[in-house]
């Protein structure tokens, strides 16, 4: 059986949603799986072990430069499949997965993040919004399947991904133990104060690295350095910084692809949350969320800057116990 998978962006979407890869392939040894993504995240499916095709499609350049003849490569390229299942639930992705298969699986309407989506599913199916992160992708693979799950197999999972090769630079880096900080996201009330991720650097014994992906987030991680003594990372590549965070004791960031790499390969993690909902990562015994509890998981205001009460004690406390599962 073909089949292909449409999730296109963003990086934390795509890193739960990988979970999939290894269900289908437990329940469909024989498959083999296409995955339909934008061109920018290719490199990180490059490092899953379960996948067998990845596709990149150029649709936000296209956006900024819309061209007939590129839209005609992009579709002419798309493959043909037994079964398209959109596990992103909007309007690009259902219209993807309509030239992908004649059968197709997503969110009904209610479900989809843009209900006109549910329009091009021949199969649309019943996704919760206060589902977490892992089920809101395997309901409707399971569901297009026809096998079941339950928790304790998400628990059980593989690692998601596989580093691509060595990198000796980055392991010169590591301590004993080696913390990383992922301080920043693309959303302001998201993130943490520097101040108060400084204090829990200088808290934790060990190597504490700082990461940035961009010129503002460095600026942050400077700040966090200079009041902690933490390192600051390079700049690093996705699949750099998979093999960084395989080798790490823990990771403490906020709600931002980057941290979520560290459930998606097995490593310990604590994860603060502000506006966003901690059904947005599974909590694992070693994958951990910290959060004020002000937030409906279905709706929310980004307005909000309730992560700012989230205290430094907290965060010492619950790191301090997760390292000691070392």
């Amino acid at each position: 059986m073909k089949i292909a998978l449409v999730r296109l962006s963003a990086l934390g979407d795509i890193v739960h949603s990988s979970i999939v890869l290894q269900f289908i392939k437990k329940h469909y040894p024989s498959s083999q799986i296409h995955w339909i993504c934008e061109e920018h995240f290719a490199p990180l499916l490059q490092a899953s072990p379960h996948l067998d095709h990845i596709h990149p499609v150029p649709l936000k350049r296209l956006k900024k430069e819309p061209s007939l003849a590129g839209l005609r490569r992009l579709f002419g390229s798309l493959p043909r499949v037994d079964l398209a299942i959109d596990l992103q639930g909007l309007i690009k992705s259902a219209i993807l997965a309509k030239f992908l298969a004649k059968r197709r699986v997503g969110p009904q309407i209610g479900c989809a993040r843009e209900w006109p989506a549910a329009w091009f599913y021949t199969d649309p199916v019943v996704v919760p919004c206060e589902a977490n992160v892992a089920d809101r992708s395997l309901i409707p693979v399971s569901k297009a399947l026809g096998f079941s799950y339950n928790h304790e197999e998400i628990l059980a999972k593989e690692p998601c991904f596989v580093p691509q090769k060595e990198y000796p630079h980055i392991d010169s880096l590591l301590g004993q133990p080696t913390i990383l900080l992922v301080p920043s996201s693309s959303q302001p009330n998201k993130n943490y104060p520097p101040q108060q991720f400084a204090q829990v650097a200088k808290a934790l014994e060990g190597q504490v690295l700082v990461s940035w992906g961009n010129e503002k987030e460095k600026a942050i991680a400077h700040q966090i350095a200079q009041q902690s003594g933490a390192t600051i990372l390079p700049k690093l590549t996705l699949d750099e910084l998979i093999h960084l965070i395989s080798k790490i004791d823990l990771l403490i960031g906020v709600d931002t692809g980057p941290s979520h790499l560290a459930w998606a390969l097995n490593r310990p993690s604590l994860l603060l949350f502000g506006y966003t909902s901690p059904n947005l990562m599974v909590q694992t015994p070693i994958n951990k969320a910290l959060w004020t509890k002000e937030v409906d998981p279905c709706r929310w205001d980004k307005r909000n800057e309730c992560i700012k009460k989230i205290l430094p004690d907290d965060i010492i406390a619950q790191a301090k116990q997760l390292l000691e599962r070392i």
